[in-house]
This record gives structure tokens, sequence and C-alpha cells, in this order.
């Protein structure tokens, strides 16, 4: 019957079943287990650019930029009971102006920038892929 031919549930019915045999062998088995791991990968990527970026601002107390570094400076009140009972508190009168940002940390930030364009690019193939 038509009932039997299609299944309980989408996941186990025959159509279904043929269709991820197809993917199956189409794709190959190394690759599709390829794909199903990728997250590790990603996530590996994805944690290499946090580490590149975060670094050079605990390291060099600022904050990096293609350009340079913004240093962050308080101006406000020297005392620090003063500082968490007034507006200041959430209006903190921080400013911000350039430095040269040190040459060991230079190349942190394209790092960071093509570790997070890796976990993109490998994010978008997993889902292209349909593995998620």
């Amino acid at each position: 019957s038509i009932a039997q031919q299609l299944g309980s549930t989408a996941a186990g019915s025959p159509f279904r079943r043929v269709l991820d045999h197809i993917r199956m062998q189409s794709t190959g088995t190394r690759w599709h287990a390829f794909y199903e791991n990728m997250w590790i990968v990603t996530t590996i990527c994805l944690v290499i650019g946090l580490f590149l970026f975060y670094w050079p601002i605990g390291a060099a107390n600022c904050i990096p930029t293609f350009h340079g570094c913004a240093a962050m400076k308080w101006d406000g009140p020297v005392n620090g009971h003063v500082l968490f009972s007034t507006p200041s508190c959430w209006l903190p009168k921080w400013t911000f102006h350039d430095t040269d940002l040190p040459h060991k940390y230079r190349l942190f930030l394209p790092g960071a920038v093509a570790m997070f364009s890796c976990a993109a690019v490998l994010h978008v193939l997993r889902q292209a892929f349909g593995t998620d």
C-alpha cells in the first residue's frame, strides 16, 4: 500500500533510505565521515581565532586594529569608591587613543581573521552537505 511505501516517519521511509544510499555512494564513505567530523576542525579554528584575537588585548593592554592598537585611558576620579558610586559606573570616562601595536603581536589579528574565516567556510560547507 501507499502508507507502507511512505513509512510512519520521514527518516524511516524507503524513499529516505534510497536517497541516503545515493548520497553515500556519490560522496563516498570517507568524505561522508570527514564531513560528519568537520565540527571538530571548525571548533579548533574558532578557538585558535579567539586566542589570537584576545591574547594581545591582555598582553599589550590594548585592542588590536589593522592600523595599530587602541589603548584606553581612565579620565575619571582616582578614588576607587567613587568609581562605583556615581553615574560614571554606568557611563565610564574611558578615552581611546591610537598607539603602535608591539611588533611581536602584529600577526595576531590577521591570524585571527584567517581562523574565523576558515571556521565560517567549514561551517557553510558542513551545512551545504547536510550533515547538521
